[in-house]
């Protein structure tokens, strides 16, 4: 146990104006903010470690004097306040893990407010380590705050991968619109405990509209997307975590851009549909594929799949419960009098993966035919497809209904509608199994607007209910429940249709 004498309490005042940059076996966590609700602050180190949590409205670095380590990273102006907390002094248990939550006062003064966290590792009267710092902002539930940092680079059309230690990897993306896509090699990587984002590497092609897959090693690969010049590669790329760093991969077998791809339960990934070209409505139809590859991570490299029943691009996968993969919807085409005619598709496949390249079934057609829709898998094991675009690829109409895919029957049925019509909204399972639908576009393809409403379809009821708007308009962002339980939307489009976006946003669920 702690002494309780006078002497350390002084001991300690003086010691929590330093610490050390010693290599960390004491870590910090930290989980919700919504005033009104709770936090839970979380403490792993050496079993039998005597520790003090320190909150902070500031940040360090606060410097203190021999033998104490060098500096903490928080004040100590709420100290007093820090030695109070029942389970902010105390000590590790034989697991060395604690778990600590605290209700939180619905107090409106205290929203956007930040506090900044730091656990020290005290041996007798002495601080001898410190934990990571975390930074947290306090939030009305249901509502949005800006991260404390924006991006290093504004990029729409991007891609947003949560990693192993909880950090996200932001990757590519464009300066410019849907049409006018110019590819960026950037990447940074959102710290969550910090609100702050760090440039990394440049990857080693540019790339926008492309897709990322978090492997199961916990590499993510990059695939495909169209480059600076506005021209869809083939090149493929995985970021390592381990050595914080791009490294190129074996190439796809033709460039894709609108393609697919998507996890399977052995650790490949299936890579479906696409096109080859970008620069014109009637190239882009005839360089579209109906062909598939499967990239084996063991090997780094791509080998055939099994080819599609019609040519999809902007379509939607989901892989489901059973193993399979739903292929959905999309931009096909076909001649007519000698000329290619694009049109949006209800044709649905389903994939059933083998050792081999896999094999699709026969077309399942759903309610409506649509393009640029999402997908995510719902706890039943069904499938939600939500927006999109239907009628005319020159003149869409932008679909605020949403349907359900029963894989049991091979049906679809109604899953009612979305507040706001909207094309490439991002999907997020909410810590409640609600499913969250931010942001994306209206309009037509030449002349696309970013919209800023926000639902969410409770599973239960199997409804949709609007959650409140974004801060701003939002298209073509990356958005995932953070490793704290809160939501994170990174950069997108705004306004118009060259706006890019270095903001990113948090949601209180």
């Amino acid at each position: 146990m702690l002494p309780r004498s006078l002497g350390l309490v002084l001991s300690v005042v003086l010691l929590a104006l330093c610490a050390s940059a010693s290599a960390q076996s004491l870590e910090l966590n930290m989980l919700g903010g919504g005033l009104g609700e709770s936090f839970t602050v979380e403490i792993s180190g050496p079993p039998g470690a005597d520790y003090l949590v320190v909150a902070s409205t500031t940040t360090g670095p606060t410097p203190l004097p021999p033998p104490h380590i060098p500096y903490i990273d928080v004040g100590v102006e709420l100290l007093s306040f820090s030695m109070s907390v029942p389970g902010f002094w105390s000590t590790l248990p034989a697991s060395g893990f604690v778990s600590l939550t605290y209700g939180l006062a619905y107090n409106t003064s205290l929203d956007n407010r930040n506090f900044n966290f730091q656990v020290l590792r005290l041996s007798g009267n002495v601080v001898v380590e410190k934990s990571n710092l975390w930074r947290l902002t306090l939030e009305i539930p249901g509502e949005y705050a800006h991260t404390l940092e924006p991006l290093n680079v504004a990029r729409a059309f991007t891609t947003a991968s949560e990693l192993q230690d909880g950090t996200v990897l932001v990757a590519g993306g464009n300066s410019g619109s849907l049409v006018s896509a110019a590819g960026l090699a950037s990447a940074e990587l959102y710290h969550v405990n910090l609100e702050s984002f760090d440039l990394l590497p440049p990857m080693h092609s540019a790339r926008t509209l492309h897709r990322a897959t978090t492997l199961a090693d916990g590499r993510v690969l990059l695939t495909g997307g169209v480059n600076a010049s506005g021209t869809p590669i083939s090149a493929a790329e995985v970021y390592d975590p381990a050595v914080r760093s791009f490294q190129p991969v074996a190439s796809l077998s033709v460039p894709r851009v609108g393609h697919s791809a998507t996890l399977l339960p052995d650790g490949r990934v299936l890579i479906a549909g696409g096109s080859s070209s970008f620069s014109s409505i009637s190239s882009f139809a005839t360089s579209s594929r109906d062909t598939t590859e499967i990239f084996d991570p063991a090997g780094n490299s791509f080998s055939a799949g099994p080819v599609l029943s019609e040519v999809k691009t902007f379509h939607e996968a989901v892989a489901l419960a059973d193993g399979r993969v739903l292929i959905s919807g999309g931009i096909t085409y076909q001649y007519i009098l000698g000329v290619p005619v694009l049109s949006l598709s209800d044709v649905n496949q389903l994939y059933t993966p083998s050792a081999g390249s896999g094999t699709f079934g026969s077309d399942l057609q759903m309610g409506t035919a649509r393009a640029g829709h999402t997908a995510i898998l719902l706890d039943d094991g069904s499938a939600l497809l939500v927006g999109g675009a239907t009628g005319s690829v020159y003149a869409p109409t932008v679909l605020a209904s949403t349907e359900r895919f029963d894989p049991a029957g091979g049906s679809f049925s109604s899953a009612g509608a979305l507040s706001d019509p909207r094309v490439l909204t991002a999907l997020v399972r909410l810590p409640n199994g609600n499913i969250m639908a931010s942001g994306g576009i209206q309009g037509d393809i030449l002349n696309p607007t970013a919209v800023s409403s926000c639902d969410a379809f409770d599973q239960g009821a199997g409804s949709w209910s609007p959650l409140a708007n974004l801060l701003g308009t939002r298209s073509g962002h990356g958005a995932l429940l953070l490793s704290d339980g809160t939501v994170g939307l990174f950069g997108g489009g705004g306004g118009s249709t060259d706006t890019a976006l270095d903001t990113a946003e948090i949601y209180q669920p």
